[in-house]
């Protein structure tokens, strides 16, 4: 009798251990593959690479750029599929390009931010097709637009291409020989004229003899943002995934959902984050005050990026966590290697679970979302001749 007694205690001992365990399991991330990619780039900048989906290949692509000389091209197991010049992109603008954007191996966007042109490269580098932004803008725009960002999307619907491009006005700071007028002036006319502009040009047709456009979003500053808050006009981050557009306000905390033909907005998404404050604002005034500036801007959190995972029909965001000063913010690299969460939403956005990361641990900016799951590039360490320009990607598991 005892040792049957024994036995229960035992069973009911291990079947609890078992449950507990689970439990503990699942609220952690598990590391599924490493996969190496050997790009010959010691730091990658989050803005030269990324993931796409080469219709004419039928394959995932992974591409990196040094900005400079090249483009490459991998395959999701880390092989090399080729290396794309861009000696005729540098030599045309006559500097390095601050965007690259491929659509397809024979359709790549280059861009600058300061400039008004966006080439069209092949996978031999050769430019083949130009976009002058300034013919599809109003007057009062021309010539005082620049190129912040932009993405090439596939409408699903209509299986058309479109070119959606943020737009920025220069920064008067810029231009002050042109302007008679103090600081703080100069700042109150931009932070007026900004408040007035569309928020993107959308392109289509792109490479037909008459390509169509319309400003997408003309009063988004207006309905968001007060006129001397200068923190709207860092709001430019977008982004299309399961067939939306999705609008980073990371001043307001906010995610706006959009249906991409009409720019109708379905949804505002409020994230909010256990471990760090995302909210921030200040006026002009205050971004003339560098110690607010730094605190409101640069160390408080931020929203970092959004991806729609297919096989678990959630959402993943990214909140880069804050920062207590300049020592801490640069010991971390800026943004790159802060603590940071991913916060997992049902296709609702509701019922959200947060998984929190350590500093240094991942690029909180090198990441994407491949068929298989959620990729992020691990920190590199103790950069040698022997794995020069590998950079490792972990293929996480949300538990």
């Amino acid at each position: 009798m005892k040792n049957l007694l024994l036995l229960l205690i035992i069973l009911a001992f291990s079947i609890s251990s078992l449950f507990f365990s689970c439990k503990d399991y699942e609220n952690n991330v598990s590391i599924v593959k490493s996969i190496d990619f050997h790009t010959g780039i010691v730091e990658l900048l989050f803005t030269f690479k990324g993931l796409y989906y080469d219709k004419h290949l039928d394959r995932e692509t992974v591409y990196f750029s040094d900005r400079e000389t090249f483009i490459k091209t991998f395959n999701l197991q880390g092989e090399l599929l080729d290396t794309i010049s861009l000696t005729n992109v540098v030599n045309f603008f006559g500097r390095k390009p601050t965007f690259i954007i491929p659509y397809s191996k024979d359709t790549i966007f280059c861009g600058n931010h300061f400039g008004e042109i966006i080439v069209v490269i092949d996978h031999i580098g050769n430019i083949y097709h130009t976009i002058t932004i300034n013919n599809f803008l109003p007057e009062f725009l021309q010539g005082i637009v620049s190129v912040q960002h932009f993405t090439p999307y596939q409408l699903t619907t209509s299986n058309k291409l479109l070119l959606r491009i943020y737009l920025k006005w220069f920064e008067l700071m810029a231009q002050k020989n042109k302007f008679d007028m103090d600081l703080m002036a100069q700042h109150e006319l931009f932070c007026k004229t900004f408040h007035g502009m569309p928020y993107f040009l959308e392109l289509s047709h792109i490479f037909s003899d008459t390509i169509g456009y319309k400003l997408g979003l003309s009063d988004f500053y207006k309905n968001n943002f007060a006129e001397n808050e200068a923190s709207m006009y860092e709001t430019f981050f977008f982004k299309e995934t399961n067939n939306y557009l999705f609008l980073m306000c990371s001043a307001n905390s906010k995610i706006l959902k959009i249906e991409p033909d009409n720019f109708d907005i379905l949804k505002e998404i409020d994230v909010k984050s256990k471990y760090t404050n995302i909210k921030r604002s200040y006026t002009y005034e205050d971004f003339l005050n560098e110690e607010f500036y730094e605190v409101e801007a640069l160390y408080k959190g931020l929203i970092g990026e959004i991806f729609y995972d297919e096989i678990i029909n959630k959402y993943l965001v990214i909140v880069l966590h804050s920062v207590k000063n300049k020592e801490e913010f640069e010991k971390l690299d800026g943004f790159n290697y802060r603590p940071f969460s991913i916060i997992v939403y049902d296709h609702n956005f509701e019922n959200p679970k947060e998984y929190k990361f350590d500093a240094n641990t991942y690029h909180t900016r090198n990441c994407f979302m491949t068929s298989e799951g959620f990729m992020i590039q691990r920190k590199p360490e103790n950069l040698s001749i022997n794995n020069y320009g590998t950079q490792t990607f972990d293929l996480l598991k949300f538990n």
